[in-house]
């Protein structure tokens, strides 16, 4: 007598794809990709996982490659570069381009994607991208996407301050002359070092040269000193990309890290004549700048001895270049 085999018998994981699909965002999480598949076919989350793992785990981990391409009907390829997560489970992984992809993983994190291009794509309420450190506005609306914008509506209008807007091109073009890694370690101590300068003790506004209206709902209308708030990441992002720029700076950086008070007033004449006129009491009012910056990881980038200081504001700028 034979035995018919009994692999009916258990759920094998999805072998069709759903009745309707929708395509990934650049860069989306694997969470907010499936939220949205789900809430196209009318289930829950939980169900759709349930359904991509053959009923075996509730975790999003979980979860194949191969399982959310049927169930999407979205080839591969496309999840592949799409969901960083997910990405490694590619099965011809050595021939997809990975240089300049964003990982999924610190120092990258999670932001909602810019609200207004988020209504163009679907009808989801937020979309979740995985960010990394400079992608803090949107330039095609105008929208602050950067640290404290943990929810849409949190996303402040820069439409009326274009030079917070400029910042974001300044800041890309760091990187491409410098790299990430080098870019991203002396712009967490120029946010350290603004920090420092500006703030002005426990909910005393910050020193702010722009005035930006917090977002409609936003939870903390009746404390604007909250350093967590949007509007003052936002308000200071052009000032603390300027500070970016001098301590990438070959020429420039040296004279923060010397022992030279002579040097150290260089650094900050140069600091002064970059900043804004409301901004320049701030370059003369702490020594701890110089402080943070010999005790943060830019200090351990090797330098040559501070040069000549140059005597003109276009001979400073050719030095940068």
């Amino acid at each position: 007598m034979s035995v018919a085999p009994l692999d009916h018998l258990f759920r094998p994981g999805p072998r069709r794809a759903l009745p309707r699909t929708c395509r990934p965002s650049q860069d989306e999480t694997t969470g907010s990709y499936l939220l949205r598949l789900a809430a196209a076919n009318r289930i829950t989350g939980a169900d759709l996982v349930d359904y991509l793992t053959a009923g075996a785990s509730q975790s999003i981990a979980n979860v194949s490659l191969a399982a959310v391409s049927t169930a999407s009907g979205q080839p591969p390829v496309a999840l592949a570069y799409a969901l960083p997560e997910l990405r490694t489970q590619h099965t011809d992984l050595p021939r997809v381009a990975l240089p300049g992809r964003t990982l999924p993983a610190k120092p990258n994190t999670v932001r909602p994607a810019c609200r207004r291009c988020t209504a163009t794509r679907t009808t989801a309420e937020r979309i979740d991208i995985w960010r990394r450190h400079e992608h803090n506005i949107c330039q095609r609306h105008r929208l602050w996407i950067g640290p404290g914008a943990g929810h849409p509506r949190d996303q402040v209008d820069l439409a009326a301050h274009p030079d917070v807007v400029h910042a974001q091109v300044r800041h890309r073009r760091l990187i491409r002359l410098h790299g990430h890694t080098i870019v991203h370690t002396a712009y967490r101590t120029a946010g350290e070092i603004w920090e420092m300068l500006t703030h002005r003790g426990w909910g005393v506004p910050y020193a702010l040269a722009r005035d930006l209206h917090l977002p409609h709902g936003f939870g903390h209308q009746n404390w604007p000193a909250d350093p967590r708030d949007p509007v003052h990441r936002a308000a200071v992002y052009p000032e603390v990309v300027t500070l970016t720029e001098l301590l990438v700076c070959t020429h420039w950086r040296p004279f923060a890290m010397s022992a030279s008070a002579a040097d150290r007033d260089r650094f900050r004449a140069e600091f002064q004549r970059r900043l804004p006129p409301a901004y320049h009491d701030l370059a003369n009012t702490d020594l701890q700048l110089f402080t943070i910056v010999r005790h943060s990881p830019v200090a351990q980038w090797h330098d040559p001895q501070p040069e000549t200081y140059p005597s003109t504001p276009a001979q400073a700028q050719g030095a940068d270049r």
